[in-house]
Formats: C-alpha cells, sequence, structure tokens
C-alpha cells in the first residue's frame, strides 16, 4: 500500500552562478505490513521525463533511518518544469520483505520547492 499526500511552503533553492535550479522534496516513511519501520532500507527517487516517465533527468538512492524515514530532494538545473517523480522503495537484503514502487505524475519542480510525502507498506516476501 502507498500513500501520497502533497503539501507547500518547503523552501528549495532559488539559483546560483550556474542558473536557476528547480526541485522538490519527497520525503514519507517505509514500513512493514506489520507497521515496523524498515530502518536501513533503500529508496530510490527519481525525476524522469514527461508524458512516458521514460528518460531520468535527476535521481539518487537514499537510505531511511531507524523509523523508516526518508527525505530527498531532487532538482534540476533550470526553470520549472513538470516532472514524472518515480519512487523505488526496498528492505536491506536480510530482511525478507518485498520492494514496491510508484510513478507519480505530474509534480512540478519549482524555485520555491513543494513537497510531495510517498509512504510504502512492504509486504513480506514469500519463501522460495
Amino acid at each position: 500500500a502507498i500513500t501520497l499526500l502533497a503539501s507547500c511552503g518547503i523552501g528549495a533553492g532559488t539559483g546560483t552562478v550556474d542558473g536557476p535550479f528547480a526541485a522538490t522534496i519527497v520525503y514519507g516513511r517505509v514500513v512493514a505490513s506489520d507497521s515496523t519501520p524498515v530502518a536501513n532500507g533503500r529508496v530510490r527517487v527519481e525525476a524522469r521525463a514527461l508524458p512516458q516517465c521514460g528518460v531520468t533527468m535527476d535521481g539518487h538512492t537514499y537510505t531511511t533511518d531507524a523509523t523508516g524515514a526518508y527525505r530527498a530532494d531532487l532538482g534540476i538545473w533550470g526553470n520549472p518544469r513538470e516532472v514524472c517523480v518515480f519512487v523505488r522503495a526496498a528492505a536491506p537484503d536480510s530482511v525478507k520483505i518485498g520492494a514496491d514502487s510508484i510513478a507519480r505524475l505530474p509534480v512540478r519542480l519549482d524555485y520555491a520547492a513543494d513537497s510531495v510525502r510517498v509512504d510504502f507498506v512492504l509486504q513480506v516476501r514469500p519463501p522460495g
């Protein structure tokens, strides 16, 4: 199960000597189906080009903390634009929990970045 919430007003970069920088903040929690936080999980967050969400424009992998929380700063050099935000969450290899992913579109990258909340509930992997 995945929860998506959007909120406004989180500050971000307004530009540098290299030109303008447009961004958004993606954050959330990763938990197991029994609500246990997935600590040290991997969360991959990418900005992909619309309309097909195919070409990755920016992307980074983050690690969840002890509460399963993560925060990703996602941005590109240039003017504000809409992108597809792709997020994939996975537990550490030592934990027998599956991975999950979602693509959300459109999300606006802007000078004063909004934020997008993406929570994951990962299911236990079947034996085998």
